[in-house]
């Protein structure tokens, strides 16, 4: 079974993959079964075809739910694009140019939303060192202005650095988390009310 396949076809260790998947079947003498999962894989029967081999079926299921968006360039507020059937409890995501004092303008965007009860803020950012200091920066910002847990998320952490922290975003009322994709694979963090992603995503269809 290969979970969150989007993750792996746009970078090496997808090549890595493909060749592994051969190899497992010549050691075993036989085509072994393979089923591929993922939410945001766009092209699906191109995917399907290199990872799951050429008779491979594609199955989509409909679903999901209304997101508001908010667009943002630096302080500049731009027009909202208006998105039929609008979930009222669904995240509102935002895009924050980076500067020199983007961890005060994001923390002051944070407690803004705090204002109207929305408390509970998760950030995507495109790199561990910028997941590090967006998140020392904002805790330096907002730790004396609101009583919130803050975390940092990404692969350099051990196992139990990102236990603890996926543990705090269960428990607390108030949190806010920085974190590369590493937050994106259906881990359970409780409930979000606020997605940001700061600075542009990897590609296309990681956003």
């Amino acid at each position: 079974v290969l979970d969150e396949l989007h993750m792996l076809a746009e970078s090496a260790r997808g090549t890595q993959l493909e060749i592994l998947l051969e190899r497992l079947d010549a050691i075993a003498l036989r085509t072994c079964l393979r089923v591929g999962m993922s939410a945001t894989v766009s092209e699906t029967d191109v995917i399907a075809r290199r990872f799951l081999g050429t008779r491979a079926k594609v199955l989509l299921l409909s679903g999901g739910r209304g997101v508001r968006v908010h667009r943002r360039t630096g302080s500049e507020q731009l027009a909202d694009r208006p998105v039929q059937g609008v979930d009222p409890v669904a995240a509102e995501i935002l895009r924050i140019e980076r500067d020199d004092s983007d961890a005060v303008t994001i923390g002051a965007e944070i407690l803004r939303l705090r204002e109207v009860g929305l408390r509970k803020v998760l950030l995507f950012v495109s790199s561990r060192a910028r997941c590090d200091s967006l998140s020392s920066g904002l805790k330096n910002y907002l730790s004396k202005r609101a009583p919130m847990e803050f975390v940092a998320h990404h692969g350099s952490l051990s196992q139990s650095e990102r236990e603890s922290a996926e543990a705090t975003l269960v428990r607390a009322r108030e949190s806010v988390a920085v974190a590369t994709t590493t937050l994106e694979l259906g881990i359970d963090i409780g409930d979000i009310e606020v997605v940001m992603v700061v600075g542009p995503p990897g590609s296309v269809s990681s956003m």
